[in-house]
This record gives structure tokens, C-alpha cells and sequence, in this order.
């Protein structure tokens, strides 16, 4: 009786073994694995400096080459490769290779492309874009700069870039307003808080950085740190905000502005007198 039971259930456990072990082998290996460190997509250097990447490369079934690609953003440059080598089949590959920034690229930038291939012949891509700068130029400040409450009647948005205060009512350009408030109302006395860009800039708060040493090449770097967000909000007295302005020239360096909030006035009856104070250097 046990021998008849024992071969039914055997019976019973053949069609799923025979799925089980069919769908196994059907699943294809993934493709390769490429980490490149730095991690960061987007990078900065002077013209001249040496570029790192330490790259680690992995497959489940065993690599067959590995390709570093450059070329230079600007639209007439030609795709050229840095690095090529075979790998005979082994499951990782490292490799440390060290790059000068052309001076070809001065003032755009270069996308790297990191490509591998399996035995198999699946392949796998990575790039990164790294933004080359001539040299580093020391930001000019100005300051004493105001903006208002959007619901007064005074200049609630800024043109960053010519340091020129703007009301919103009265503009039908929104490139000339690179910060303009963000209310959460149009009736609230109390200051929002918050900033805006109807030209399409970006913020990062940073206020590690060094402010009083600012150079285009470090606010660069600093901003690409960071996560650009559209609007940016809490904002506070002693801030230090980092902006890349909207109006930035396709493949050119991006332009980045740093400002210091020096004084925030929130009077909560009226908006008249609601207003951020800020420095600009850029």
C-alpha cells in the first residue's frame, strides 16, 4: 500500500519538477554589472587635471571586453576611445584609469560612456558627463539686494543674473525672474518662505559652503553635490543657496550662482514690509 502511494505522489511532483527545472534553465543570466566611482553623473574639472575612474565591472557568466568611449559635447567632435581591452571569460574586472581633461572641452563637456560585453554577447552601458572649466575665477558679490511678499505690491521676484528686483504683476517675460516668492495663498500676511524659479533655474541648499572663497569652479562642484529641486522652501536667515540659472547656454558650463540670505523681515499684520535680504556672488 505504501510502495502504490509513494508512486502516485511521485506521479503527482513530475509535471512540477519538470516546470521547475524548465523554467530555470529558460531564465536568461543578467546582463553585466558596471559601478564607476565617483557615482556621481554629472562632474566637474579644470582643463589640464587628471580625471579618475575606478571602475569594477561583474557577470554571471563571464565577461568577454570592456570599452571606455569620450566625446566631446559640442556638437562637431567625433566619438574617440580611451580604453579597450579583451577579458577572457573571467566574472569581474578591475580597473583604475586616469584621464586629463581636454582642452578641447574647455568651457562643455565630455560624456564618458562605460560599455561591457558578456560571453554571451549582452551588453551593458554607463556614461557620465563631466563639465570642463577653464580655469577658476573668483565670484563677485554684490549685496543689499531685496525681494517682497508676492502678496504686496512691491518687487516679489529678482533677476538674479543683472541683480535687478521685479514685480511679477507687471512682467511678461518669466526668464527675466530667476527667484520669485511662492505664497501658499494669495490672501496670507505671513511670509511664504519659499522660493520659486519661473525661469527654470534650480536650488541646492548648501550651508557648508564657503561663501567668503567662492570660485565658479566651487560652486560647481558643490552644486552638483547636491539635488537641484525646483523650488525650495524653510528657507532661513544665513542660508546659502545654490542656483543654476535657467538661461544656461545648451553644452555650456552650467551657471551657477551662489546667495546668502543676510536677514529675513516677517511683520505678521501686513506684507508690505515682509521681505528677504541677500547677497549674490556669482
Amino acid at each position: 500500500m505504501k510502495t502504490k502511494y509513494f508512486g502516485f505522489a511521485l506521479w503527482l511532483l513530475i509535471p512540477f519538477m519538470s516546470v521547475h527545472i524548465g523554467c530555470k534553465k529558460d531564465k536568461d543570466p543578467a546582463k553585466p554589472l558596471i559601478f564607476v566611482t565617483p557615482s556621481d553623473i554629472q562632474l566637474f574639472a579644470k582643463v589640464g587635471t587628471v580625471i579618475s575612474f575606478d571602475i569594477s565591472v561583474s557577470s554571471e557568466v563571464g565577461l568577454s571586453s570592456f570599452m571606455l568611449e569620450s566625446k566631446i559635447d559640442n556638437g562637431t567632435s567625433f566619438t574617440e576611445t580611451e580604453f579597450e581591452t579583451s577579458i577572457s571569460g573571467s566574472g569581474t574586472y578591475d580597473k583604475l584609469i586616469e584621464i586629463i581633461a581636454p582642452t578641447a572641452a574647455s568651457g562643455s563637456s565630455v560624456i564618458y560612456t562605460f560599455s561591457a560585453i558578456d560571453v554571451n554577447g549582452q551588453k551593458s552601458i554607463s556614461a557620465k558627463r563631466v563639465w570642463v572649466l577653464a580655469t577658476s575665477t573668483a565670484l563677485v558679490e554684490s549685496s543689499g539686494h531685496v525681494m517682497f511678499n508676492s502678496n504686496s505690491q512691491n518687487a516679489n521676484a529678482y533677476n538674479v543674473e543683472l541683480g535687478l528686483p521685479v514685480i511679477s504683476q507687471f512682467s511678461t517675460d518669466s526668464m527675466e525672474r530667476d527667484i520669485q516668492d511662492f505664497p501658499t495663498d494669495t490672501s496670507t500676511t505671513i511670509l511664504s518662505r519659499t522660493w520659486m524659479s519661473p525661469a527654470g533655474g534650480t536650488f541646492v541648499r548648501f550651508n557648508g559652503f564657503d561663501y567668503a572663497n567662492a570660485t565658479d569652479s566651487s560652486a560647481a562642484q558643490a552644486f552638483s553635490t547636491g539635488i537641484p529641486l525646483p523650488q525650495i522652501n524653510n528657507l532661513e536667515a544665513l542660508d546659502i543657496i545654490l542656483m543654476q540659472l535657467g538661461d544656461t547656454i545648451q553644452n555650456a558650463v552650467p551657471k551657477i550662482a551662489v546667495i546668502q540670505i543676510t536677514g529675513i523681515n516677517n511683520v505678521d499684520t501686513t506684507t508690505s514690509q515682509d521681505s528677504y535680504i541677500f547677497s549674490i556672488k556669482q
